[in-house]
């Protein structure tokens, strides 16, 4: 039999320590002391020794000690320290011992001892092989020796599993916890700590585990530490504390306490990502508020990390996230159709990479609306963010960054998917940088491509360096009909690698804007985005991409190029549709000499069905003689709504002549006689109600009588 011996070394103390020493044969040479954090005994503490599965304060089952070495005479449990912080000499069979101390003015703690068949037991963190040397009186069964005595050997180590209120688990302390795996450790521990919350440390190592860790009490948060030392490798984790989860299924950890959980400095490990496991789901039934994952690395996974319901108020901040899903397509996932998740859920430092597969677009994936999201100076190493929700403000600011550094993608880099309303992107500063070309040709770096009906989409970029590697059609491309806002403010696109045919290319609102960015074709100031069908081109010109009539041009301020009619138009002030004026101009000399009326060429314009158009011709002409005046002709559409148009004819200096016409195909004759071989001006006006039909208006010219008219080139007519 062995005496219940301890020993607690100051270096490990904050707290309560007991002090002990050594003795062979069952008697204490001296009593077990118990001495403050400042080494003063510690007088008038309650200790209660209870078996190896005793929790609480005091703690229970009460463990057998004894007064005598041969276990025979019952000793009192609890006992109580002296003046000089000394219990009575007390003595128990070899075995895992806990000890609570408790009293008035005493923080309560609970502390293990070992007592050994074979050398002594002492209460510190770790191993500890070598001598012990000690002077003073020992006593055992067998007889007593006085005088300095060394003691030689392997000291069992135990530890302080609960000190000053944090509870340690893994490496010495994990038989405190029972037999379990860290998993399990964490679990008991997390149970038995107190209701308002519990401090859990691993102690350095590398754990395989197969129980969840979970924390799902309400009001009863969790902060998980590890020993720092992440290692930071993309392919696998290799730290200080690594936590391996080897199942194929399930979660490795859950925080779902309501409120002010946290896990620092751990390295969460799964069995690959190629299953349904996930790394960390935040919330759930409880949430978690005030939450926070702090340098932690998480990879292998089928996802990395999850969020669950009534999340907000939360930073993941200096974590490497990475190689989470098949070929990392779910590093970060919020899933739609959570409740109460969304305020102020911030990403700050680190990365979130698939740096050991390819490049994909949903890596961060955000299918989850009603939230607000920061993201700032994070890596996303090979990494795409999709936006497929409603009702959503993501920023990202400061030094963030998208690259492809591992090798060569067509994909987008940020993609406003189909489901998306109502979202709002800010990016500020940093860059998005394309550093391996496809080959094959890239279409934007960013696209909206929202099928919701009238969807508002805000996409604003402020400052920042945006560069592909291979010429590419355009920086943003929006397929979305109605309602896409852009804002670009001093921006980078191409400088430093290739450039862009076009900063945006597709549909904006009437209310985008493009001031102070450059691209390699020079800088350039506009302010309102044209709404249907627009590219915007560097060296400050504006290509409209023809369309039918688009979303939105009920309202005021719209501006779209028209296919119908190849008219650009625009509605000011609700006053219905305006064109912008179209000239055409009879480029060589038109001739005929005969009465039969025959095309002009370039005097011709499209009209679309059931749209309204005006014309005014200016014609410059002469007659070969004076019986050779020009008579006019308009052709168009069958059966417009109403047609009018009329022929103001100078025939001398002095003397003009003019007609009217109400159908298409009338011809309006001009005056008999004509000053000859002088060039004369015509006037021709024409007003239009199409009806359904749509197609060309037509002028042409003939002769009044003998001779042969001329139309001189320069002639013109406008059409709006």
């Amino acid at each position: 039999m062995r005496n219940l011996m301890t020993r607690c070394m100051l270096a490990f103390c904050a707290l309560i320590c007991p002090t002990l020493a050594y003795g062979q044969g069952g008697v204490p040479a001296s009593p077990i002391q118990f001495t403050g954090p400042t080494g003063r005994p510690l007088a008038g503490a309650t200790i209660t020794v209870c078996t190896s599965a005793g929790t609480g304060f005091p703690c229970s089952p009460l463990a057998s000690i004894f007064t005598d070495a041969g276990l025979s005479i019952p000793a009192s449990n609890p006992v109580t320290t002296d003046g000089n912080g000394n219990i009575p000499v007390i003595f128990a069979a070899p075995g895992v011992y806990k000890l609570s101390v408790t009293g008035s003015g005493i923080t309560s703690t609970l502390v293990t001892a070992t007592v050994a068949g074979t050398g002594g037991g002492n209460v510190v963190l770790g191993a500890n092989t070598g001598s012990i040397s000690f002077t003073g009186t020992e006593s055992d069964a067998g007889g007593n020796h006085t005088g300095p005595e060394t003691f030689t050997g392997l000291n069992t180590a135990t530890c302080f599993d609960q000190l000053n209120g944090v509870l340690y688990v893994g490496g010495a302390c994990a038989a405190a916890w029972g037999s379990g795996d860290i998993g399990s450790q964490v679990n008991a521990a997390y149970l038995v700590g107190a209701s308002t919350g519990v401090h859990v440390h691993v102690i350095p190592g590398v754990y395989n585990f197969t129980t969840p860790i979970l924390a799902a009490t309400g009001s009863k948060p969790l902060f998980l530490e590890c020993a720092p030392g992440v290692v930071n490798n993309q392919t696998s984790n290799a730290s200080t504390t690594q936590l391996n989860y080897t199942p194929l299924t399930g979660t490795a950890l859950t925080l779902n306490t309501s409120a002010g959980s946290r896990v620092t400095g751990c390295s969460l490990s799964g069995a690959g990502g190629s299953n349904s496991t996930i790394g960390v789901v935040l919330g759930g039934t409880n949430g978690c508020i005030y939450c926070g994952l702090n340098r932690m690395d998480i990879g292998g996974f089928g996802v990395g990390l999850q969020f669950g319901n009534s999340v907000y108020i939360t930073e993941i901040s200096q974590n490497s996230i990475h190689d989470n899903g098949v070929n990392g397509t779910r590093n970060v996932y919020f899933p739609s159709g959570l409740s109460g998740t969304g305020e102020n859920i911030f990403f700050t430092g680190g990365s979130i990479s698939n740096k050991g597969s390819g490049f994909s677009t949903s890596c961060f994936d955000i299918e989850n609306g009603g939230m607000h999201l920061g993201i700032i100076n994070v890596s996303l190493d090979q990494c795409g963010m999709t936006i497929n929700a409603v009702n959503l403000v993501i920023d990202v600011n400061g030094g963030t960054h998208m690259e492809n550094p591992n090798g060569a993608t067509t994909a987008d880099f940020v993609t406003i998917g189909a489901a998306a309303n109502a979202v709002e992107l800010n990016w500020t500063g940093g860059w998005i940088n394309e550093d391996i070309a496809s080959g094959g040709g890239r279409t934007e770096l960013v696209s909206v491509a929202s099928a919701v009906g009238s969807a508002i989409i805000s996409v604003n970029f402020s400052g920042g360096k945006f560069v592909p590697a291979q010429t590419t059609n355009a920086f943003i491309n929006s397929t979305t009909a109605c309602c896409v806002g852009l804002t670009l403010t001093g921006s980078q696109f191409g400088n430093g690698g290739s450039g862009f045919s076009n900063i945006a290319a597709g549909t904006y609102s009437a209310k985008s804007t493009l001031n102070s960015a450059s691209g390699g074709a020079g800088d350039f100031s506009v302010t309102g985005l044209l709404q249907a069908g627009t590219n915007l081109f560097l060296g400050g010109r504006i290509q409209n991409v023809e369309t039918t009539i688009p979303s939105g041009v009920g309202g005021s301020n719209v501006q779209w190029a028209d296919s119908t009619d190849h008219f650009l138009k625009y509605i000011p002030n609700n006053q219905g549709e305006q064109h912008v004026p179209q000239a055409v101009l009879v480029s060589s000399v038109y001739t005929n000499a005969t009465t039969t009326p025959s095309n002009i060429a370039g005097l011709a314009f499209t009209v679309a069905a059931n749209r309204n158009y005006t014309m005014v011709c200016q014609l410059y002409y002469q007659g070969s003689a004076s019986t050779a005046g020009l008579d006019v002709t308009i052709t168009g559409p069958a059966t417009p709504t109403s047609v009018i148009y009329s022929y103001q004819e100078t025939v001398t200096a002095t003397t003009t002549q003019g007609g009217v016409a109400t159908a298409f195909g009338t011809k309006i004759v001009g005056n008999a006689t004509v000053t000859a071989t002088t060039n004369l001006p015509v006037e021709i006006t024409m007003g239009l109600r199409n009806g359904a039909n749509a197609g060309t208006v037509q002028v042409q010219g003939s002769a009044t009588g003998v001779g042969t008219v001329t139309v001189q080139p320069g002639s013109y007519c406008t059409m709006q």
